[in-house]
């Protein structure tokens, strides 16, 4: 805009106003547009003609909103409140924030970006170990059911089962696990119930 007055100004055009509009595919300060054009047959005009420069300002931008902690449907709300738009969903385990629940995001909370630009989300698929119930005394379906049942993605645990003689549980019936009931384990490890 400057390089243009002052080709105006060296031109001798005193009545110059300025327009500003939003483009993205122009420089911020660019001017995009003149009124008149100019002329093709270089035909001479007043220099008191009023002349309209557009000057591109730019995309505004805005702050990424902080949405650590809300599930991806109030995070892509409160996105598209602020002009952005939802990017990918990329899911992450973590055992600090809980399973569906937002992380963090790309690019991070506060950062300055033009409005529209899409904005990641990093979703946490919850903990990557899980607590094993104890299922000692359960029948061997009821136990495996429970041991499918104990996380998420089900089943949490591959389920090895084995038989034993006992005097002391009922048939059908489980004695013993390993690992022992209340252990933390990595998802989908193998436990191994010992039925009667």
């Amino acid at each position: 805009i400057e390089d243009a007055r002052q080709t105006l100004d060296q031109l001798g055009f005193t009545a110059i106003s300025v327009d500003e509009t939003e483009q993205s595919d122009a420089e911020e300060g660019e001017v995009v547009a003149q009124d008149p054009e100019p002329s093709e047959d270089s035909e001479p005009i007043p220099v008191n003609t009023p002349i309209t420069l557009t000057v591109n300002t730019g995309v505004p931008m805005v702050e990424v909103p902080d949405v650590a902690g809300e599930t991806r449907g109030d995070a892509a709300d409160i996105l598209r409140e602020a002009n952005l738009r939802v990017g990918e969903t990329i899911r992450e385990e973590s055992d600090e924030v809980e399973e569906g629940r937002v992380i963090r995001t790309d690019p991070d909370a506060e950062e300055e970006v033009p409005e529209a630009s899409e904005v990641d989300l990093v979703i946490s698929a919850g903990s990557s170990t899980a607590t094993v119930p104890d299922v000692t005394g359960l029948s061997s379906s009821d136990a495996e059911q429970r041991l499918n049942d104990a996380c998420e993605p089900q089943p949490c645990f591959e389920v090895s089962t084995s038989t034993e003689f006992s005097d002391d549980v009922d048939e059908g019936d489980v004695i013993s696990q390993t690992p022992e009931g209340g252990r933390e384990v990595e998802k989908g490890s193998r436990v191994a119930p010992v039925v009667s």
